[in-house]
């Protein structure tokens, strides 16, 4: 049964890695500027990712179950007190999944300012244009507006 579960952690793992390279990806194009070029790809393997992560989880919380241990972190650790290879690879997927998280977040922080920057340049253009100011959706003008 533990073979069970360190297949579905390998997958899971391979999984992680994977999509931890899609987002490094994701940072280069959003560093670069190329976004637009490389996007449709980027969105297509993380969806895939994301649906194989999922599939995985389900097979390791399978795994666990015919066990009989919870599908969740106390059940995991209670496998992996028992057998080193699993808690080798359990250990491996935690650390390559805070890796992944980790890249998440600074890709958030990255289009969070490229969309700051949009936005303030699109003020710009339409000051210069002479163009009238554009209420916010909460009613109010934006506050690089607002000395107009």
């Amino acid at each position: 049964m533990t073979a069970a579960l360190l297949d579905a952690l390998q997958d899971e793992l391979n999984a992680v890695e994977a999509f931890t390279e899609v987002l490094e990806q994701e940072e280069a194009a959003l560093i670069d500027g190329n976004l637009m070029a490389v996007l449709p790809g980027i969105v297509e393997r993380k969806t895939d990712l994301t649906e194989k992560l999922s599939v995985f989880g389900k097979q390791r919380e399978a795994a666990l179950a015919q066990m009989g241990l919870p599908a969740n972190r106390e059940g995991m650790t209670s496998a992996i007190g028992t057998d080193e290879s699993l808690s080798t690879a359990w250990k491996a997927l935690l650390t390559s999944a805070e890796r992944a998280r980790a890249r998440n977040v600074t890709n958030g922080l990255l289009i969070k300012t490229r969309m700051d920057y949009n936005h303030q340049a699109l003020i710009a253009l339409r000051l210069a244009a002479g163009a009238p100011a554009i209420y916010g959706p909460d009613g109010r003008l934006p506050m690089s507006m607002q000395s107009r």
